[in-house]
């Protein structure tokens, strides 16, 4: 018999209210002895009981409508975080045992109620940022990208079955005509793995590095950009040392900006690592903010270090001079300030995602969709090349496994195990 858990299932710390959830089949016995109502908790209903010394709201769902599919009951109590701990631990010397990171979400998985890529969506509409973010992942959360998927999956395993048919039975059976409908899985998703691009920065931001030689306003361009002081800015060229890190939300997407040293020669031993830091912050970067100083005619050299980098080049101090053909911008009046971000949200997102498209926020998710795309073009080249059946049969294996990876249905425990250990405990 599956053992009954529980967990605190709200945040730590103090808080107006606080959720304790008992799942497994003897949820709704622990959770009789717990409080002091006499009659049974009503299905859907909630209950006023007393736990712990503390009135709470007691809800009850029967198997298997539920979020685990199992019996399931809940106590709202006071958020005390002294109070919920002794709660659980009520629970626990009345047969419960503590959950383990993720353990509902795996249960409500195992028991068919999730697909793994619906669970983990969870995640990410709990650690949304942003709304276009919360969008995507709640379109995957009901289940946009599992229909998808399986109608890719029932597709793969008809093929699977017509060359494992021709295989078996090579002189009964016709050589599979199944050129045009593998062409047309992997089309589809190549449209899936193209919007992955887009979704890592939908998740995580744009990371923008400014860069600079020493007073060209780099750092009084960051400060314009997050609309406040966050860097110390003064008439000394290589004031900034290290690097500085802050962030804003432009039209719903997060913007990261690291504030980088002045780009020269230096003898100062502290100026060299922080010059070190800024070429780093390079490499890191999705984007390169380049200043440079529109009062200054000087070759702009620093643009070959950015050269394999998307890359937005801006002239600061329009205020003092104009130079024609180029984006100037003034940090000290503000001017041309607010199209840097537009510039730099356009860089990076060339072609907006429609509203109903499925956008891949999840690195595992894309990860493993690139995968079905390289198993998918060797079973093409396969059957160009006129290969034996076996040889496709291998690729249609493989790209049914990584979707399997995806949705769950073919996911090893080490990989289960792996996902859910990134739950809080509670969820």
């Amino acid at each position: 018999m599956q053992t009954t858990i529980v967990a605190i299932a709200t945040p730590p710390g103090n808080s107006g209210v606080g959720i304790v959830r008992i799942s497994g089949p003897k949820a709704l016995a622990i959770a009789s002895k717990m409080h002091n109502r006499k009659k049974p908790l009503q299905e859907r209903k909630a209950t006023i009981v007393h736990v712990c010394n503390d009135t709470a709201l007691a809800l009850y769902f029967k198997a298997p409508n539920s979020f685990t599919g199992e019996e399931v009951v809940e106590f709202q109590c006071h958020g005390g975080w002294l109070l919920l701990n002794k709660v659980v631990e009520t629970a626990i010397s009345n047969g419960a045992a503590l959950a383990t990171r993720g353990e509902f979400s795996k249960r409500a998985f195992l028991g068919g109620r999730l697909s793994l890529d619906q669970a983990e969506a969870i995640i990410e509409i709990i650690n949304a940022e942003s709304e276009i973010h919360l969008k995507y992942a709640t379109n995957v959360f009901s289940g946009t990208l599992k229909n998808r998927l399986a109608i890719t999956e029932k597709s793969l395993i008809e093929i699977s079955a017509q060359i494992e048919a021709a295989l078996d039975y090579p002189d009964e059976v016709e050589t599979p005509k199944i050129y045009e409908p593998v062409k047309k899985l992997l089309d589809q998703i190549k449209d899936l793995t193209s919007t992955a691009a887009t979704g890592r920065i939908i998740a995580n931001g744009i990371n923008v590095a400014v860069l600079g030689k020493p007073n060209v306003g780099k750092s009084s361009i960051f400060n314009a950009l997050l609309q406040y002081d966050r860097s110390i800015v003064t008439e000394i060229p290589g004031t900034t040392t290290d690097t500085i890190t802050d962030a804003i939300m432009y039209d719903g997407i997060k913007m990261i900006f690291h504030d980088t040293a002045g780009l020269r020669e230096s003898k100062s031993k502290i100026e060299r690592l922080g010059i070190e830091r800024s070429k780093k912050s390079i490499e890191a970067c999705d984007i390169a903010l380049v200043i440079f100083d529109a009062t200054d005619l000087e070759v702009p050299e620093l643009l070959e270090l950015v050269k394999n980098k998307p890359h937005l080049v801006v002239y600061n101090k329009c205020d003092l001079a104009r130079r024609s053909g180029v984006f100037c911008v003034s940090a000290k009046t503000g001017e041309g300030v607010q199209d840097i971000k537009e510039k730099i949200l356009r860089l990076a997102i060339q072609t907006p995602p429609a509203s109903d498209q499925i956008v891949i926020t999840n690195s595992r998710h894309a990860a493993e969709l690139s995968q079905v795309q390289h198993a998918l073009e060797n079973a093409l080249a396969s059957l160009t090349a006129q290969m034996p059946l076996d040889c496709v049969a291998t690729d249609i294996g493989a790209a049914l496994q990584h979707i399997g990876n995806i949705t769950g249905t073919r996911a090893s425990e080490a990989v289960l195990d792996e996902i859910f250990s990134r739950f809080c405990l509670g969820k």
